[in-house]
């Protein structure tokens, strides 16, 4: 069903208003259905927590049984396994550019969208306390980790890639009346490769497999973050971990449709190169601190207790100065990149640019290593210092 409005200018939005430029790249069903969906996720997270873990429960078997599914399919419409596994390598006629584009790819850009991705990734690795806390036991959380997300994670890949070369050998052949784009899952449902049965049936998995990525990777990190912040209050509101979660949730979904998220993809090269490399910039010293800390410094013993005494005699308490420094060691290669990024041009020689833009395009890489590395230096240094 194809459903087409009118612009924003036909309900009385002038071209240069506020809001003009607060919807810009939206359009009116675009919207509804944003608000729609942020409704359903509202209404997911009202009970706190355990509705959080109920939901996930539930989308987990279904969209493995669905993943299944378009398995099964790729390898009916595609002639069997062999054909299917040997497509991908068959690169002929019009689909030539593709594979000229394919290789400059990898090429030029594959390092750093390899460090957009991780970093993007690595908003729900740092986080992953949000649900491992909730493991019985030690090993509970290890096999859910590495089943989880080595196993699973590269099935899912996998899976993906069969199904989308499959689909676009299709559209080589032209089975399909129109061109549509064989990334896009809701043009590839909208297109005649599948009977209304299937379309239905993809959609919901659709809808759940989105629902419950969102919800777990962007909702409850900085929920959980605004209830720590903001537990403040009087004595009945610090019981009630419930409505604390809920009132974060909603206020989580407040902040995230202030900043206009569909305004992220207008530009897919502002959305990689500045948002997401932006992230890989942000969190990769983060990560490099933290793993350097725990295996070098540390070497893998912390005092559990310690961790929860918030009195000033624990060993943990204060600030941790040479993990603060050595962020601001991994943030400093990566800056300046990010800003060229964004516009803004601080320098001019043409080796010191190049050099800005090489380390930023692999922040994730650069922030992580300078970051442990230069934690792990001034650790040492501050150690000999007490001793002396």
């Amino acid at each position: 069903m194809n459903i087409t409005w009118d612009s924003w200018s036909t309900y009385g939005v002038g071209a240069n208003s506020l809001v003009a430029t607060y919807v810009d790249g939206a359009s009116p069903i675009d919207l509804l259905c944003y608000l729609l969906f942020l409704c359903l996720q509202l209404f997911v997270v009202h009970k706190g927590v355990e509705s959080v873990k109920t939901a996930e429960r539930f989308a987990a078997p279904v969209l493995v049984v669905l993943t299944i599914g378009m398995l099964v399919w790729a390898v009916q419409v595609g002639g069997g396994w062999g054909a299917v596994l040997a497509s991908g390598g068959t690169v002929t006629g019009a689909t030539s550019s593709i594979a000229s584009a394919s290789n400059s790819f990898m090429s030029t850009h594959f390092f750093p969208t390899l460090s957009a991705v991780v970093g993007f990734w690595a908003t729900m690795c740092l986080n992953i306390s949000d649900f491992s806390r909730f493991s019985r036991t030690q090993q509970e959380q290890v096999n859910g980790q590495v089943v989880g997300l080595t196993v699973f994670m590269t099935l899912f890949s996998v899976i993906a890639v069969l199904v989308t070369s499959v689909a676009a050998g299709l559209i080589t052949e032209g089975t399909l009346s129109r061109v549509i784009d064989v990334g896009d899952p809701v043009a590839l449902l909208g297109s005649s490769l599948f009977n209304p049965t299937t379309k239905i049936v993809a959609s919901f998995g659709l809808v759940v497999a989105t629902l419950s990525t969102n919800i777990a990777a962007n909702i409850v990190a900085p929920a959980n973050a605004f209830v720590a912040i903001l537990g403040g209050g009087d004595e009945e509101e610090k019981k009630s971990k419930k409505n604390g979660f809920k009132n974060a949730a909603f206020l989580v979904a407040f902040l995230g449709t202030l900043i206009a998220p569909w305004r992220l993809l207008t530009d897919p090269n502002s959305f990689i190169w500045v948002w997401l490399v932006g992230h890989a910039a942000l969190l990769a010293p983060v990560t490099g601190v933290y793993l350097f800390d725990y295996h070098v410094v540390k070497r893998r013993k912390l005092n559990v207790d310690a961790l929860y005494d918030q009195s000033e005699e624990s060993e943990y308490s204060g600030v941790n100065k040479s993990a603060a420094y050595a962020f601001l060691v991994g943030v400093f290669f990566c800056a300046p990149g990010f800003l060229d990024a964004c516009g803004v041009k601080l320098f001019d020689a043409g080796v010191v640019t190049e050099f800005i833009k090489t380390a930023y395009q692999h922040a994730w890489f650069v922030g992580f290593l300078t970051s442990g590395v230069a934690h792990v230096a001034l650790s040492r240094l501050f150690e000999k210092r007490k001793e002396g």
